[in-house]
């Protein structure tokens, strides 16, 4: 099965695609999940918000997140409206005034672990969607894998998660 989650920041949107277990064995592990995120992640605010994969409900959320104090949304916990507060170094880039052009930019956020970068033409450069691959990495070998890292993610303080299953399999928590 192909599963893609949502992550939305404000106007940034980014997919993430998880390769993992049919729909029923995933309704049975996500309910299984008993993760105590950290305050930063607020999994009952907007939880009545369900189906992270129609555009509807993902707009739903992002508002519902947003009147709630919270900057960043997902669909994390169990496929319900999960909301999320920016990381406190999110405005500390490594990156601000170290290069001059976006190849540098892209270079300097990924040495630095980022998956993302935003260059402004000879202003700044910043990066976003910070990854960890190591923090959830005995998740790969659960029976349901996917569903393992999200939630093992969720519980570390990561709003979003990638279950990579082809070749290698890797779980990857990411943050903002």
């Amino acid at each position: 099965m192909l599963r893609i989650a949502i992550l939305s920041s404000g106007a940034l949107m980014v997919l993430v695609v998880q390769i993992g277990c049919s729909t029923s064995e995933r309704a049975t592990a996500a309910s299984n999940c008993t993760a105590t995120p950290p305050s930063s992640i607020n999994v009952k605010l907007c939880s009545t918000i369900t189906g992270g994969t129609d555009a509807t409900n993902v707009s739903q959320c992002t508002t519902c997140c947003t009147a709630g104090g919270y900057a960043l949304s997902s669909f994390a916990y169990n496929d319900h409206c999960t909301c999320g507060s920016l990381d406190q170094d999110a405005s500390a880039t490594p990156c601000a005034a170290q290069v001059t052009d976006a190849e540098e930019c892209l270079s300097c956020c990924g040495s630095a672990g980022y998956q993302n970068y935003q260059y402004v033409a000879d202003a700044s450069c910043g990066c976003t969607l910070k990854g960890n691959s190591t923090i959830c990495a005995e998740t790969v070998s659960q029976p349901n894998p996917a569903d393992a890292c999200s939630c093992c993610c969720l519980g570390k303080g990561y709003i979003s998660s990638a279950y990579i299953g082809l070749g290698t399999p890797q779980c990857e928590c990411v943050a903002e």
